[in-house]
């Protein structure tokens, strides 16, 4: 499993690779970059990648500011 080992503005530090995109970590490697259909807002399509995995937890980062709105109604889907 790949350990996030810093973060700032920007920019994420995976298992020795620095990211500068946004990214999804999996059990087995990191997606990046990460593109959502509507930029800070998540939407059910955006986890597309994660799915497969069906992971028992599922952690949403909603970037440095908090900018990143993820809606009711997805944690709703999510917790279905």
């Amino acid at each position: 499993m790949k350990r996030i080992e810093s973060y700032s503005f920007g920019r994420i530090v995976i298992g020795g690779n620095t990211y500068t995109k946004d990214v999804i970590v999996l059990p087995d490697g990191v997606f990046s970059p990460w593109w959502r259909k509507e930029g800070h807002l998540l939407h059910m399509e955006d986890l597309a990648e994660v799915f497969p995995v069906n992971p028992a937890v599922l952690i949403i980062g909603t970037g440095y500011s908090g900018v990143m709105r993820v809606p009711d109604s997805v944690i709703e889907e999510l917790n279905s």
